[in-house]
């Protein structure tokens, strides 16, 4: 069941995002609010857009993963670049979201699927209008790819997923019971889907890895980055790069 999307409690400021020398368009401020969802109210950012919209979900917020996350922020600006409306928020518990995070990760479903409603339905906030988007994709990180891989197939409207160093080895830890049949639900989707991690990732080996990818339905995509671990670091612009492009063959501009 999809989460009802309640009032926005809009936050007082617009914050500029980063976009580097060599933007090849000039981004939208993004919007800093709320979605209030049936247990929590959400603090999200939205870069306005096209009529094709983009969820990036963050780590792990146990261990201190939030939506502040460079790979989460490398992505959102390179997704807002190519022209996407851009959302990435911090599921319940994180931040400034109110509630208690989950041990199966069923409460961050619902924290996502409400997120999509959002976007799909749109709002006027702050006097700024966030048109609603027409389709979307789900990029996750880490514990943000398991949850965004698991509602893949619950929300038409998306039209596919990625997951970025999906922690493979160790969803026992982060969703308890739950870890393989989400990961069951992104291997096996007819979706688009995208999988790329590094080969000295810190939670799972290459060799995991690279069996998971061959074990991918169709349609799917996955790459291997050399000489990157689970963090990323210094490969940020690498990895938005490639997930942008994989996102406009999913979702073509018009």
């Amino acid at each position: 069941r999809c989460c009802q999307v309640g009032s926005l409690r809009p936050l007082p400021r617009l914050v500029q995002p980063w976009c580097g020398a060599n933007s090849r368009r000039k981004m939208s401020s993004e919007v800093l609010t709320s979605i209030t969802t049936d247990n929590a109210q959400l603090e999200c950012g939205i870069v306005p857009g096209g009529r094709k919209g983009a969820v990036v979900c963050h780590p792990w917020g146990k261990l201190g993963g939030s939506m502040n996350d460079p790979v989460v922020v490398s992505v959102r600006n390179e997704l807002a670049r190519a022209g996407f409306t851009v959302c990435r928020f911090n599921f319940r518990g994180v931040g400034r979201s109110s509630g208690w995070s989950g041990l199966t990760g069923n409460a961050e479903r619902d924290d996502l699927r409400a997120v999509c409603q959002f976007l799909l339905i749109g709002a006027t906030i702050g006097g700024v209008k966030i048109e609603p988007v027409d389709e979307l994709i789900l990029v996750g990180y880490s514990f943000g790819s398991v949850i965004t891989g698991s509602v893949l197939d619950e929300v038409d409207a998306v039209k596919g997923a990625c997951a970025i160093s999906y922690p493979y080895s160790v969803t026992w830890a982060l969703c308890l019971w739950n870890g393989s049949s989400f990961w069951k639900v992104f291997q096996l989707s007819a979706k688009k889907k995208l999988l790329v991690y590094g080969d000295h990732d810190n939670f799972s080996s290459k060799a995991q890895l690279d069996k998971a990818a061959q074990q991918l339905a169709q349609p799917a995509e996955s790459e291997c980055f050399d000489g990157v671990d689970h963090f990323w670091g210094g490969a940020h612009r690498q990895l938005a790069e490639r997930i942008a492009r994989w996102a406009l063959t999913v979702l073509p501009p018009a």
